[in-house]
């Protein structure tokens, strides 16, 4: 076996680096989608509203945020925008938060979130797109 000359091991390792810091489309994205929202996103930060990073974390937070998720994602009567609205479980109480295209949409995703959570622990801040937008 024939040695690896360090100059074939520089060239692969930048081969490797070059690829990986190369953005790979998401195949989930539908072309056109603009998934960012960093405006809205900075905006939460100076605020106290319910974002991802005051996720619970106790493993019953985690159970009902994945269950809420995993429902939301099966129904068929959302859009891709609003099944990528924010879930956030703390202490039992979920918030959920985003666009999403109807009033529709806005009830299947607050009911799914009852139906896991139980009425009176959800609070739905899910906002409507108005037409055109």
């Amino acid at each position: 076996m024939k040695p690896i000359t360090p100059l074939i091991i520089v060239a692969c390792a930048m081969t490797s680096f070059a690829s990986a810091q190369t953005p790979t489309p998401n195949a989930s994205t539908p072309a056109g989608t603009d998934a960012n929202n960093t405006a809205r996103n900075a905006g939460d930060a100076s605020r106290t509203v319910a974002t991802a990073d005051r996720q619970g974390n106790s493993e019953s937070d985690l159970k009902l945020v994945q269950t809420i998720r995993k429902n939301v994602m099966a129904s068929d009567a959302l859009s891709f925008g609003a099944k990528n609205c924010k879930i956030i479980v703390l202490d039992g109480s979920v918030v959920l938060r985003g666009p999403v295209d109807s009033q529709k949409e806005k009830e299947v995703i607050s009911s799914i979130a009852m139906e896991a959570a139980g009425k009176g622990k959800v609070t739905d801040a899910l906002e409507v797109k108005m037409k055109g937008k």
